[in-house]
């Protein structure tokens, strides 16, 4: 503890240095000047308590007087009625600081409460958005997916792991099985306008909010609208376009795989879906801050009662690439 503090957080302390001196100056009466005093030949300890009392608070009735001519002992009572205005004068100080301190404690805490009250409406505008998103990335996971099974809810960090990064790394952009049905888009056309979609609505978000949030939250929006794995649809659909009809389209998503799966032994700097996944771990995570009681879920519908179908737009496993001593 500094000075500063020191002075401004002990009221108890100068409380007590007053209580001090009053006692303290009572002894020096009592045992050095106890006949110095006009009213009386020798004063008793309760008398010299008075004394002392009278002296350091500045009353002074009088009944009880200083002999002028005891030098010591005037000096005496200089000395307590300066210590008294000193230790009165911090210990007001000190409470005064405290009352202010507390003043401010406060008027700091509703500022916050409001500020996560104004965050928490603001956050109920984007969550949405990322349950959307998440949405998308079930229904990828469900079309990848090699085998039917239940529906279940799972956080999005449990399901969000390198087996997760494998699997929708085979996605087939060139698929005609989506939630539209057989034959109405190709896969690449889906998540092109999903990912165009999602990338617009967090843009809208940034635009009217960007002055009420967190730097930290805008960071992280700025980091996922722009992750390269919302760009794969596009650049599939590009490549289609450049492709004469006889040219087989497997060779574009198994690119995919190569470069972002654990299937094959070569190295690769590729970590677009995963930056991608951490990037909207991120983004769950400052919201389900605010909503600890109702965290963002996926929901997995690994079933065929419902478009697309489980394995729809699966691609066909890569050889593992063979490793060399």
């Amino acid at each position: 503890m500094n000075i500063k503090s020191f002075f401004k957080n002990t009221p108890l302390i100068f409380g007590l240095l007053y209580l001090a001196d009053i006692f303290l100056f009572s002894l020096i009466y009592y045992l050095f000047f106890n006949t110095s005093f006009l009213q009386s030949n020798k004063i008793d300890l309760l008398s010299s308590i008075y004394f002392s009392t009278s002296t350091i608070t500045t009353l002074g009735y009088g009944d009880l007087t200083a002999n002028r001519q005891e030098t010591l002992l005037l000096v005496a009572v200089i000395a307590q009625s300066l210590s008294g205005v000193v230790l009165i004068g911090l210990f007001l100080n000190s409470i005064s600081n405290r009352i202010s301190d507390a003043k401010d404690a406060k008027h700091l805490e509703n500022l916050l409460n409001k500020k996560r009250s104004n965050d928490k409406k603001i956050l109920t505008i984007l969550r949405p958005t990322i349950e959307n998103h998440l949405q998308i990335l079930a229904e990828t996971y469900k079309v990848t997916a090699t085998e039917i099974g239940s529906r279940k809810t799972i956080k999005p960090e449990q399901l969000f792991d390198q087996e997760f990064i494998d699997q929708i790394s085979l996605q087939n952009f060139y698929s005609y099985e989506t939630r539209y049905g057989s034959g109405a888009m190709s896969w690449a056309e889906f998540l092109s306008a999903e990912h165009a979609s999602f990338k617009n609505s967090l843009e809208n978000f940034l635009i009217k909010f960007i002055p009420h949030i967190d730097i930290d939250l805008i960071e992280i929006i700025n980091k996922l609208q722009n992750s390269n794995y919302l760009g794969f649809a596009n650049a599939a659909l590009d490549e289609l376009r450049r492709l004469r009809p006889s040219e087989n389209t497997s060779r574009l998503f198994s690119i995919l795989q190569f470069e972002h799966s654990s299937y094959h032994d070569e190295p690769h700097d590729m970590n677009a879906i995963k930056d991608h996944c951490q990037f909207l771990l991120s983004v769950i995570h400052y919201i389900d801050m605010y909503f600890p009681d109702n965290e963002l879920m996926i929901n997995l519908y690994l079933d065929n009662g419902s478009a697309p179908a489980v394995g729809s737009a699966r691609a066909s496993l890569l050889p593992r690439a063979p490793s060399f001593p």
